[in-house]
C-alpha cells in the first residue's frame, strides 16, 4: 500500500504543522487524509483502535469459517 500510493493518513497535531506537511500526504505518500487539527492526540488513537479491532475480527472470522470447512471435509 505504502509504495502504491494508496495509504489514508490520520493527522493529528497543530493546524500549522498538518498544513506543513499536507503536501507530501496526499498525492505523494497516501491518497486521502483522515485530519484531527487542533483536536486531542486521543481523537486519533481511539480510530486506530477501532482499525485494528476491524482487522482483527476479520481475521477471526477468517479462521473461523477455516476451521468450519475443515470440520465439515472440505
Amino acid at each position: 500500500m505504502a509504495n502504491s500510493g494508496t495509504l489514508i493518513f490520520a493527522t493529528v497535531g497543530a493546524k500549522s504543522s498538518i498544513e506543513k506537511m499536507r503536501p507530501y500526504i496526499k498525492g505523494i505518500m497516501g491518497r486521502d487524509e483522515i485530519s484531527f487539527e487542533d483536536e486531542p492526540y486521543s481523537n486519533a488513537a481511539k480510530l486506530k483502535l477501532m482499525g485494528n479491532a476491524f482487522a482483527l475480527n476479520a481475521i477471526t472470522q477468517l479462521a473461523e469459517s477455516l476451521t468450519l470447512a475443515e470440520k465439515i471435509g472440505h
